[in-house]
């Protein structure tokens, strides 16, 4: 775990929300959807993670990318060039490999919609350029993906994908498929006070299709206000937007340049929790202002958005949202460190298989997506004074190679900054991967320093976390967790200490 060595602190807004969701009425000939389960959402979350991992590695002499495609699948560059074919689609995964442990591309915001065919989505991207010995860390550029997604007998599969870099303002040539405002998995009702897993998918997919609302400005903010309830409430400091028409016009001209391709408010950390009416959440929200026309991108804020969400008739709405800048806390205890007790190794993307492997359910996979969640929170409020991120480890748990057990585990927020409405540790691309006691997992981790006034907004860190996780009677929980920074060496393990 490395400290904050100047006083700086995350820079990424968080905003708007407009995607194309009309009804299923309005939706472009050809697209009516069938349902998808659960764990059909949960296998296209996977493959759009491990798209990630393919691309910036280039693993496998890039075949690993080109297995993510189908036989007769496409990535579809921004001039609308398509390049299909396994050996044409290894070969762009080795143009843009950056070393086995290299992390570039984060997405979020990712939805999913059913169709006749299989399944559409679409992602933010922004591509993080990570300094290596001592370099600076900047933001590279970003954009949007459009997806179609198909069901082989592999498995999920990518029939077509395109990259759009951001562009403000109207895009009259620009067309795409339209999304409802948040899918039906189930008509299973929890009890009061619980959730299914079809509501912890539905919740995130909610979640998701705000920053389209707010960025774009479909529909004269009328996709804004639909993930709201009619009385549903945004608040920011001393802003306070109430009601269906204040949430339409807040959203309406939130931004000059908003249009089909704007993206600048990214979301990630999604933890969702059961409350007496419904539930509630936190999410990890950044604003990134992505350059044009040679200008260069750069991290405007960040902070935390605080959820109250409800079910209706038409799904899940937020009933209220608040935005909380992120804001410094105590100073970080001057705690020693401990010293190594063993040098993990990266584990590889690609590993035999074990007959031995007992599959995940989707109930599984969400409650390690929500461990995910939970640990940036719990590490930097440094809630219960580091218990609560402790508390999500089992007890004898390893920490980045140094800090074993409880105690020790608890001592990492203290060390470092932390504080109630403090944000720095934004994960993405989670990849979960079944094991034959448990599983694995890797997820891409920027740590951001927002700074203050008059301060700049840097990226301190960027790699990747490698994890062991196992099921105990209390749920799913670390069994271990490193980190490796992002780096175009070939895998060695670090020695500096990470978060």
């Amino acid at each position: 775990m490395m400290k904050r060595r100047t006083p700086t602190a995350i820079v990424l807004s968080v905003g708007a929300l407009l995607l194309l969701l009309p009804t299923h009425a309005q939706r472009v000939a050809g697209l009516e959807s069938s349902r998808l389960s659960a764990l059909d959402y949960i296998q296209i979350q996977q493959l759009v993670a491990r798209y990630a991992y393919a691309l910036d590695s280039g693993t496998d002499a890039g075949r690993m990318y080109a297995g993510l495609f189908s036989t007769d699948g496409a990535f579809v560059e921004p001039n609308g060039q398509e390049i299909s074919g396994g050996e044409k689609l290894a070969a762009l995964a080795v143009r843009n490999q950056k070393g086995p442990l290299g992390v570039v591309h984060f997405i979020m915001n990712h939805v999913i919609e059913p169709t006749s065919a299989g399944a559409i989505g679409k992602e933010y991207l922004t591509q993080l350029k990570i300094g290596e010995n001592g370099g600076a860390s900047e933001v590279g550029g970003g954009g949007h993906y459009d997806d179609v997604y198909v069901k082989t007998p592999e498995g999920w599969r990518f029939k077509r994908r395109q990259f759009f870099p951001m562009q403000s303002g109207p895009q009259p040539s620009y067309s795409s498929p339209s999304f409802s405002v948040t899918p039906r998995l189930s008509a299973e009702t929890a009890k009061p006070g619980k959730l299914t897993t079809a509501d912890y998918i539905e919740i995130q997919q909610l979640v998701s299709r705000y920053p389209y609302g707010m960025d774009t400005g479909t529909g004269m903010g009328e996709m804004y206000a639909d993930v709201f309830t009619p009385d549903g409430l945004f608040t920011a400091g001393t802003l306070r937007v109430e009601g269906r028409e204040k949430l339409k016009a807040f959203a309406w001209g939130h931004r000059p340049g908003q249009g089909p391709l704007y993206v600048r408010n990214y979301s990630t950390n999604i933890e969702i929790e059961p409350a007496a009416d419904g539930a509630k959440g936190r999410i990890f929200a950044v604003v990134l202002e992505i350059g044009e026309h040679g200008q260069p991108s750069k991290i405007l804020n960040g902070g935390r958005y605080e959820d109250e969400y409800v079910r209706t008739k038409d799904g899940w709405r937020i009933k209220r949202r608040e935005f909380v800048r992120s804001e410094d806390g105590p100073p970080p205890q001057p705690l020693p460190h401990p010293d190594l007790v063993k040098e993990s190794a990266p584990v590889p993307l690609l590993r035999p298989k074990d007959a031995h492997v007992r599959a995940l359910t989707a109930e599984d996979y969400v409650e390690i997506q929500q461990l995910a969640a939970r640990y940036s929170h719990a590490l930097d409020t440094g809630e219960g004074n580091g218990y609560e991120y402790a508390d999500l480890f089992v007890p004898d748990g390893a920490a980045f190679d140094r800090w074993i057990g409880r105690e020790k585990i608890a001592e990492i927020p203290r060390w470092n900054p932390h504080g109630p409405h403090y944000v720095r540790h934004y994960g993405m691309n989670h990849l979960i991967e079944a094991t034959a006691d448990g599983a694995i997992g890797k997820q891409y981790v920027v740590v951001i320093d927002l700074g203050k006034e008059g301060t700049p907004n840097t990226i301190f860190l960027g790699g990747q976390y490698q994890d062991v996780y196992v099921r105990t009677p209390k749920g799913w929980r670390f069994k271990s967790r490193t980190e490796f920074p992002s780096t175009s060496a070939p895998p060695q393990r670090e020695r500096s200490v990470s978060r």
